[in-house]
């Protein structure tokens, strides 16, 4: 089986580094880290990296389209023989965060909300990157109101938090081997029992893997 995620967001240099493109980022860095062959097709409008983690065949997809346009690439790279997992931004999360989920809505996430239309369904895998700023003494501090969010996702990251998306993808690259192993039900219920954290957090992933009661 092989394994597709896309990371959202928006293309061009002017976007690299914002809120909104967590999901690019993060996968990229991912890539990068497992030495990825990247293949760019401009007419099907995708950057495609792939490799292997710990035997596992991964597709990382990057479409270049718009956040609003991004559910017809989703769409089109679907395969039911293979898992599909959508790597998006989410401002109700703070950064440092990632939460895996089956039929999550995107809630006014555009780019979810496309790939529910083009899908027909909100029946699929999601990694939550959370965005919003966090410190002990205030927490989260969430942007409200329509205007303040879209301005707010299309600002870059600062640049501790940019520097902080190395530790984020050494966890997402073992929430990814806990669902390649252990297979999305039993990762589900771990993870809603937050016992995950536990794992992802854990330089030693080997005993988590091989007995997955114990993460």
């Amino acid at each position: 089986m092989k394994y597709l995620y896309f990371g959202l967001g928006n293309p061009g240099e002017k976007y690299e580094k914002t809120r909104h493109n967590a999901g690019r980022i993060l996968l990229d860095i991912v890539a990068e880290n497992n030495n990825a062959t990247e293949t760019t097709n401009a007419s099907s409008k995708v950057i495609i990296k792939e490799f292997k983690l710990d035997g596992s065949e991964v597709v990382c997809i990057s479409p270049l389209v718009f956040m609003n346009d991004s559910g017809g690439i989703v769409k089109r790279y679907r395969d039911p023989e293979h898992m599909l997992i959508v790597v998006y931004d989410d401002i109700d999360l703070p950064f440092g965060e990632l939460r895996l989920s089956y039929n999550k809505s995107g809630g006014s996430h555009n780019g979810v909300l496309s790939v529910v239309k083009q899908l027909g369904t909100q029946k699929s895998i999601t990694l939550r990157i959370g965005v919003s700023p966090a410190d002990p003494v205030r927490g989260m501090r969430r942007p409200v109101g329509k205007g303040n969010v879209q301005t707010f996702v299309l600002k870059d990251f600062t640049h501790d938090e940019q520097l902080g998306f190395k530790d984020l993808a050494v966890k997402a690259e073992r929430i990814m081997k806990l669902l390649h192993i252990n297979g999305l039900e039993h990762t589900l219920s771990t993870y809603k029992n937050k016992q995950i954290t536990q794992a992802i957090n854990n330089k030693d992933m080997s005993s988590s893997l091989e007995t997955s009661d114990n993460i």
